[in-house]
């Protein structure tokens, strides 16, 4: 156990004598004697305050790269937050306009109550035929211009120009805003017919033998 530690404390004092001195021998008896320190003596002597220097540098620059990562992370929570603050300002607005339409839209069905006659006219028909196309025509309407328009079927329809009924009249005639808005079949064949002055509806005028 002695001999270990004998050898011990001999490897040790051996490790120190290796070492490189901080100071020449000349530099520890002082200046006194006429003796100026070396480069190496002043590289020496001043790296205890260089390394201080250097690790505080790194310290620095540590926090540093700390802080700006910090304030990045910072930064882009603030962008994502703003960004949903502005999705959810968008959906809210969206929200609003569909609601405010939503109530006109049930204020003006409200006071324009939608009706079977109105119904008819969305669709662009006319009225459904009741009777027989005698009993419909107005005074004075020649039975050869039902018989060529119609054969004298209340319910004929023509699918490519939309004209129906004993007359063929067509289903413009009955939309909004048209001559027979409104009108029944009867009504409208009489309206257009107007005693006569109307036959040109039908391609009929007093030089061609009728009206």
């Amino acid at each position: 156990m002695r001999v270990l530690k004998k050898f011990a404390v001999g490897t040790a004092s051996l490790s120190l004598l290796m070492l490189p001195p901080l100071l020449t021998p000349q530099v520890a008896q002082g200046e006194s004697k006429g003796y100026s320190a070396t480069p190496q003596d002043e590289y020496n002597l001043q790296r205890p305050t260089r390394i201080k220097a250097e690790r505080l540098h790194a310290r620095q620059l540590d926090a540093k790269v700390h802080a700006t990562a910090i304030i990045n992370e910072a930064l882009w929570y603030q962008g994502v937050i703003r960004r949903y603050a502005e999705q959810q300002r968008i959906a809210a607005e969206k929200a609003r306009k569909a609601a405010e339409q939503a109530a006109q839209r049930r204020e003006y069905q409200r006071t324009h109550p939608v009706t079977q006659q109105s119904t008819n006219q969305n669709t662009n028909q006319g009225p459904a035929m009741s009777g027989s196309c005698a009993a419909m025509a107005p005074p004075g309407f020649p039975s050869y211009i039902v018989q060529r328009e119609s054969r004298g079927d209340p319910n004929a329809y023509n699918s490519s120009s939309g004209a129906r009924g004993c007359a063929q009249i067509l289903d413009s005639h009955f939309r909004s805003g048209a001559a027979c808005a409104g009108l029944g079949y009867a009504e409208c064949w009489a309206k257009l017919w107007a005693g006569g002055a109307g036959a040109s509806h039908w391609a009929c005028t007093p030089e061609s033998g009728c009206g």
